[in-house]
């Protein structure tokens, strides 16, 4: 039975030098203190009023690529416009959400807005005259998504 004890003693002694020994590394100066950066997909901006476009109307710009849209969520004003720019070689039908039917805005559906498929290195603006949150995905790599939010 002592022996039994003076093992279980002994183990819980070498994982608390293990601990001890982890914790003192991760103190030490080889630990970088700088800010852990989030993904850069999640990137969302605001586009304010003041840039406005020459016909007084307020423009955003959503990227997209190989990696998706750039930012994935942007939140703009009622009857400003959104440009979706592509450097692809998959066409970026961008439409509203939810996939296939596009019918939470059935209007920001770029098949629609160009009367045919959209190819690779098509871009396309569409006016947000409705407020609200609107998802939208490429129809051709439904994966792809992002969100525009539209405020008074």
């Amino acid at each position: 039975m002592n022996k039994i004890i003076t093992l279980v003693i002994g183990g819980g002694a070498i994982v608390a030098l293990i601990i001890a020994g982890t914790v003192l590394f991760l103190d030490s100066d080889s630990v970088s203190n700088q800010p852990v950066l989030e993904d850069s997909t999640e990137i969302s901006q605001t586009v304010e009023p003041s840039s406005l476009d020459p016909q007084g109307e307020s423009s955003a710009v959503i990227a997209y690529d190989n990696n998706g849209y750039s930012p994935k969520n942007i939140t703009i004003k009622k009857g400003q416009t959104v440009k979706f720019t592509t450097a692809s070689d998959i066409p970026n039908w961008v439409a509203s959400n939810p996939h296939p039917s596009h019918v939470d805005y059935p209007e920001f559906d770029t098949g629609v807005i160009l009367d045919t498929l959209p190819a690779p290195g098509d871009e396309t603006e569409f006016t947000f005259t409705k407020v609200g949150t609107w998802g939208f995905h490429n129809h051709n790599q439904q994966s792809d998504t992002g969100s525009v939010t539209v405020t008074e």
